[in-house]
């Protein structure tokens, strides 16, 4: 697990450009985002969220990868990610 302390992470959450939310990440080796609030750690209700629609993990280096679990497809910083490949 990587530690909160040497990598103190947050997730931004955007709606129309202003942030709603800032999740901390840190010491988690996963966080995942979806619809499905028993098997999700952030839920968002929009028709174009998956159940489960994206997962990022964390290695003990603290190097973080995402992976689009969706089927509408997943942008970071409006770059689209390719499906079901870490990023």
């Amino acid at each position: 697990t990587p530690s909160a302390k040497d990598f103190p992470y947050t997730l931004e959450v955007l709606k129309t450009g202003t942030i709603v939310d800032t999740i901390d990440l840190g010491g988690r080796e996963l966080f995942m985002i979806g619809k499905m609030a028993d098997k999700c750690d952030y839920t968002l209700e929009h028709p174009s969220i998956s159940r489960q629609h994206v997962a990022i993990q964390f290695k003990a280096d603290g190097v973080a990868y995402i992976y689009d679990l969706s089927t509408h497809g997943t942008r970071v910083n409006k770059r689209q990610l390719r499906s079901r490949v870490y990023a």
